[in-house]
């Protein structure tokens, strides 16, 4: 095949691809890997990692890194053939999903990625996490990158027990750009709390102790924090709401310790425990 036209054909798949190809999809087309060593030795072409190459007139795209290790998943189809069910495929996650949706200053020294079978890679600077990904949990990112949602990047950084200042910051930023359903984040925040020290079902704490290791301490409250959601009448009910997970793990005496509190957050009488008539 000529220069010429070998330029066109790969130009055709990468075009879909941010100005990349592998070296499987340009052989299926017909471009040999000789004639692809031409291409490359002519400067039209660059090899930007191990079976990706890049057509030098696209242009170098936004997380090059991230975008190679992804096609070579699935090398031998094209992008927009892949699903992200599909067994073979996998979804950007955990520390890279956060350099995706620029959340904190997590180190990301990796390409992380969550593949739905059980697979293994000796490509330095590739790290695949086995796991099953609901279609809710996967996004994208404004050029067609697979990614985990922000909700679930959280919950898998939880996991994998990531340190506390670094999460702090990865929450810091998905708070203040309202990112994430609070409520359904204290429900994570709960289930995980152990894993830092912190009780059972106190996702409201773990979240504050995140966030204090992070120095972002002002940027949450029960309060605010409910605000957030945008719906009607929570605001006034925060303190409700934010604890609301944890009543499962209180004894009888710390119940009532806790319906106190509540109930003088939203000005309304504890029955139990009536507020005294002022001396006259």
């Amino acid at each position: 095949m000529k220069r010429v036209e070998a330029l066109q054909v790969v130009g055709e798949i990468a075009a879909d691809q941010w100005g990349l190809f592998t070296t499987q999809q340009a052989d299926a087309a017909g471009v040999n890997r000789t004639t692809l060593t031409r291409l490359v030795s002519a400067g039209i072409v660059d090899h930007v990692a191990r079976g990706v190459h890049l057509v030098v007139a696209a242009g170098t795209p936004n997380h090059l890194e991230e975008k190679s290790a992804w096609l070579r998943l699935a090398p031998s189809r094209r992008a927009w053939e892949r699903d992200a069910a599909d067994q073979d495929n996998g979804v950007l996650s955990h520390r890279t999903a956060c350099v995706l949706h620029e959340l904190g200053d997590i180190p990301a020294p990796q390409v992380e990625m969550t593949v739905p079978r059980r697979r293994t890679t000796r490509v330095p600077g590739i790290r695949l996490h086995r796991g099953d990904l609901a279609r809710h949990e996967i996004t994208t990112t404004h050029d067609g990158l697979p990614v985990t949602t922000v909700e679930r990047t959280i919950k898998d950084l939880l996991v994998a027990r990531v340190d506390g200042g670094h999460l702090g910051g990865v929450l810091n930023d998905a708070l203040l750009r309202r990112l994430v359903d609070v409520r359904r984040l204290l429900a994570v925040l709960a289930d995980c709390a152990p894993a830092y020290g912190i009780d059972r079902n106190d996702g409201l704490r773990l979240l504050q102790h995140l966030l204090h290791q992070a120095g972002a301490d002002s940027a949450f409250d029960g309060r605010s924090a409910v605000a957030m959601t945008g719906e009607p009448g929570l605001e006034a009910t925060a303190t409700v709401q934010a604890i609301a997970t944890q009543l499962a793990g209180l004894d009888t005496a710390q119940l009532r310790k806790v319906r106190a509190a509540v109930n003088a957050a939203i000005g309304e009488p504890d029955e139990n425990n009536p507020t005294p008539e002022t001396e006259r």
